[in-house]
């Protein structure tokens, strides 16, 4: 009698695995191009929270501010020179719009399109913290209480 082998063959592993390490090779290849990305759009934001509260804001403020943020996060592309910005209304624009090409294999590459808008807003600064801040605040008539074994008393007083 035949025995007849159960299993995957060679080709069905070639079949199987090699899409893998091609999807597994371009998220290697990509891990640094979208790291720079997140490191450019916290640069942005953070430059737009620490300038919300000067009046005095100009272009040139903005860029020399900026430009501290991309050396303090070691940003070498884009340039400071390449984000746009400008004023609209009240607020100020920083756009980070740029192009980035991740290299897979020979003359094959990936080409990703950034497009980050940050805005300043003069004289509000948006507190991460207000709202957990606000939830504390208790109103005047609060009174703290500890629990006794018989009954409940107010702190301070003299009753049992």
């Amino acid at each position: 009698m035949r025995t007849r082998q159960a299993g995957i063959t060679f080709i069905g592993w070639l079949v199987i695995l090699v899409p893998i390490a091609l999807v597994g090779y371009a998220a290697i290849r990509l891990t640094p191009v979208l790291l720079n990305y997140m490191k450019v759009s916290q640069a942005l934001e953070r430059t737009a929270t620490q300038l919300a509260s000067d009046e005095t804001l100009s272009a040139r403020t903005i860029r020399v501010a900026l430009e501290k943020q991309f050396d303090i996060d070691s940003i070498d592309f884009p340039s400071v020179r390449d984000i746009d910005i400008h004023k609209e209304g009240a607020a100020w624009m920083m756009r980070a719009q740029y192009e980035d090409l991740a290299p897979l294999f020979a003359n094959a590459s990936i080409l990703l399109k950034f497009d980050k808008v940050a805005t300043i807003v003069i004289g509000s600064i948006p507190s991460p913290t207000a709202h957990f801040r606000n939830s504390m605040i208790r109103p005047s008539s609060y009174e703290p209480t500890r629990q006794n074994s018989s009954a409940t008393t107010r702190l301070g007083s003299s009753e049992p």
